[in-house]
């Protein structure tokens, strides 16, 4: 999270746009960064993808690629003052996992180490730009169904924010292959019951109840 937070505050910074940064709110390991690599790394005229100032003062929106070129050059500067990396997805599979449970963050990264080998786990930490190429390219050709858990607990609409994005990239690949996609919501998993939890929750995936993994807060 803190991590992320630098980021952030550096794209808003270096790109003149509001950045909302989300983040679990539970304990985890801090590494320490010194007031000096901050104020670097803050420091917008060093190294940024938002060469055209005077685009950005005539009011001309930037393209959708733009952005996802200052994200890269951010990150990559953030690992050349703190010597460590950021990626926008990450993923934990097996060799030929036929499921693949997508999150926001790092929900069940604590969890993965329970997964069993027919599944596979990708959290995202960018929504946008949603960075769908390179998600696309992280789905091993095995998996015939992604289920994409979101807590949103209170549904005012039929799909989810980030269900619709991975649809969206799914139908824009030029790739025939197309697993089936669910939407499902992520609730709250006692690490102890994990494992348990999760195979139930798989074996209801034919249900036509509304799909929940966990239970409700």
């Amino acid at each position: 999270a803190q991590d992320h937070a630098l980021l952030a505050a550096r794209l808003a910074k270096s790109e003149k746009r509001v950045v909302i940064h989300v983040f679990n709110d539970k304990s985890a390991e801090i590494v320490q960064a010194t007031e000096d690599d901050v104020e670097i790394f803050l420091d917008i005229t060093k190294p940024s993808a938002n060469g055209d100032a005077e685009e950005e003062a005539n009011g001309i929106t930037k393209t959708t690629a733009k952005l996802e070129e200052a994200y890269a050059t951010a990150v990559s500067y953030f690992s050349t003052v703190f010597g460590r990396s950021l990626r926008p997805y990450h993923i934990s599979a097996s060799d030929a996992p036929t499921i693949l449970l997508v999150t926001l963050g790092g929900l069940l990264i604590d969890s993965q180490a329970e997964l069993p080998s027919d599944v596979a786990s990708l959290s995202i930490s960018l929504l946008r730009p949603f960075p769908a190429a390179g998600i696309l390219g992280l789905i091993p050709p095995s998996v015939t169904r992604i289920i994409v858990l979101e807590r949103v607990y209170k549904r005012t609409t039929k799909w989810t924010p980030l269900y619709l994005d991975v649809v969206s990239a799914l139908q824009g690949s030029e790739d025939d292959h197309r697993p089936e996609v669910l939407s499902a919501t992520l609730g709250e998993i006692s690490p102890q019951d994990f494992g348990q939890t999760l195979q139930a929750f798989l074996e209801g995936l034919s249900s036509s109840s509304p799909l929940l993994l966990g239970t409700l807060p």
